[in-house]
């Protein structure tokens, strides 16, 4: 059933299947295509991962949905139909000359973090959190590629080489499989990391590389840590894990400007421990996350700002013609106010700033009221970040 679209780019290439950006003939629907190389029966395509996981975490704002699945039962081929998409996240990192913006980022680990909730609370588990899964609609975050996931409550171990290398947690690396879905946290930290500084926290060439990156900031793990790890599990044999005592840099000699909550969040995201390490849904209950979650509750509550009403320039004396002021709504609730004609009202078609505005009833010069929005002027952190580093790499798989 591929005529029903149109392919118009290629946007990802892989070893198992290449990306497209794809328009529907009948609906002018912009979507997403992912096509598979390999071929398959219709029992394999049942039973596939990325099919079920995105059957289970049902419709969620920051998973990505997967509207169609195409199959030629002769030739075998299949190809995966999602909503559209602008991008990965690895885009946006890799084309910016300047850091994002601290709201920004603010906004882009909030999103994560709730898309990550969904999925364990649903029981399910990523296992390849990185950029290039994260995918990016409009202004929304959206966890994509579930063909590495598993469930929560499977038994132990897992397929010990998963996750790439860069964005994989100690607990992966030091045991041959005995890991949970706290790694997917340990992922969304190492991505917290590279959002702040446009390059990558834990670079490895190579497994044994990849620790001492880690150790360096870290530090070196306790001998109790080691073998707790050891009494859950086995450890893996290729790597000699009678590490030198070292003392980790930390991570406010890598951020020096950032303030003391997010280098708290940071470090509890990547707790070398996975019982110290936070889960998605208690990270969302960090301080960090405090102003947009009373923003969302702003949003929710839309409280009535009664209008003012300004005489117009034409009329000094304050009769007939009167333009309603809009009302301009901080984090500290205090308002000001401001003349603006009624037709020239900033971002009145622009449904992401329509989404981050209030109601206000606006008076019509018959006197009817209509419902209008008002900016609200969310206010993040001043925080500024050190230079940029070296340029984001691909990841090593």
């Amino acid at each position: 059933e591929m005529h029903k679209y149109k392919l118009q780019a290629v946007i990802g290439a892989g070893a198992f299947s290449d990306l497209f950006r794809a328009q529907e003939i009948g609906t002018g629907r912009h979507v997403t295509i992912k096509r598979m190389k390999r071929t398959y029966d219709m029992e394999r395509v049942e039973r596939l991962r990325e099919v079920q996981a995105s059957r289970r975490l049902g419709s969620h704002p920051n998973i990505i949905k997967l509207r169609e699945v195409l199959f030629d039962r002769e030739s075998g081929r299949l190809a995966l139909v999602f909503e559209r998409q602008d991008g990965s996240l690895c885009d946006v990192i890799c084309h910016r000359q300047q850091h994002l913006a601290p709201e920004k980022v603010l906004h882009f680990m909030f999103q994560l973090l709730k898309g990550l909730a969904h999925m364990h609370k649903v029981g399910i588990f990523h296992r390849d959190i990185k950029p290039e899964n994260i995918w990016v609609v409009g202004d929304a975050l959206k966890l994509a590629d579930f063909g590495s996931c598993r469930g929560v409550y499977s038994k132990q171990p897992f397929t010990d080489y998963i996750s790439t290398r860069w964005y994989r947690a100690p607990e992966c690396l030091l045991t041959p499989g005995y890991y949970n879905f706290k790694m997917d946290v340990w992922g969304a930290g190492c991505v917290f990391f590279e959002l702040m500084t446009l390059y990558p926290l834990f670079p490895g060439t190579h497994e044994v590389d990849q620790l001492h990156k880690i150790h360096t900031v870290l530090g070196t793990p306790s001998p109790a840590l080691l073998a707790k790890l050891k009494t859950q599990g086995h450890l893996v044999s290729h790597i000699d894990v009678n590490f030198p005592d070292r003392r980790g840099t930390g991570f406010l000699k890598l951020l020096p400007n950032v303030s003391p909550v997010i280098l708290d969040l940071l470090g509890k995201l990547l707790a070398y421990d996975p019982d110290d390490r936070l889960t998605a849904k208690q990270a969302l209950h960090h301080p960090y996350f405090d102003e947009i979650k009373a923003l969302e509750r702003f949003r929710r509550q839309r409280p009535s700002v009664p209008p003012v009403e300004v005489p117009t320039a034409s009329d000094p004396n304050g009769r007939g013609s009167m333009t309603t002021a809009w009302v301009e709504i901080d984090d500290v609730a205090t308002c000001r106010h401001t003349q603006r004609p009624l037709d020239d009202a900033p971002g009145r078609s622009d449904d992401s700033v329509r989404d981050l505005q209030g109601s206000v009833g606006m008076r019509q010069p018959n006197g009817t009221s209509s419902s209008s929005t008002d900016p609200v002027d969310v206010r993040g952190r001043t925080t500024s970040l050190p230079p940029i580093g070296r340029a984001h790499n691909a990841a090593a798989a």
